[in-house]
C-alpha cells in the first residue's frame, strides 16, 4: 500500500518489482458486477507536492496498491513518447 509518496524512480514499486495493478470490484447501473484494473501513476519529474502526485498516491492508498512512476511529468506521453510507451507497455503486461 502507498504511504503518501511516489515510488523510487523507474522501478514501479519501492522494492524494484514490476508495477502491480489493483483489482477492485465494480457494479454497473444495471447491477452487473465485475472487476476493474487500476494503475495509479504519476510522472517522474512531477514535484511530489503537486496535486498530480498527491492524488495518484491517494488513489493507490484507497485501492491498496503502489503509485507507479512514468517518464516525464504530467504530460510524459508527449514530452517522452517512446519512454512513456515502453513504460506503459511494461505496466500493462505485468499483470
Amino acid at each position: 500500500m502507498s504511504h503518501g509518496r511516489c515510488v523510487a524512480r523507474g522501478t514501479g514499486t519501492p522494492r524494484g518489482e514490476p508495477a502491480r495493478a489493483c483489482c477492485v470490484s465494480t457494479r454497473s447501473r444495471q447491477g452487473a458486477t465485475g472487476h476493474a484494473r487500476i494503475v495509479s501513476a504519476a510522472g517522474r519529474t512531477t514535484p511530489r507536492t503537486v496535486f498530480d502526485c498527491k492524488y495518484a498516491d491517494a488513489l493507490a492508498e484507497i485501492a491498496g496498491c503502489e503509485t507507479t512512476e512514468f517518464p516525464g511529468g504530467h504530460n510524459g506521453n508527449t514530452s517522452h513518447p517512446r519512454q512513456y510507451a515502453a513504460r506503459l507497455r511494461e505496466v500493462l503486461l505485468a499483470n
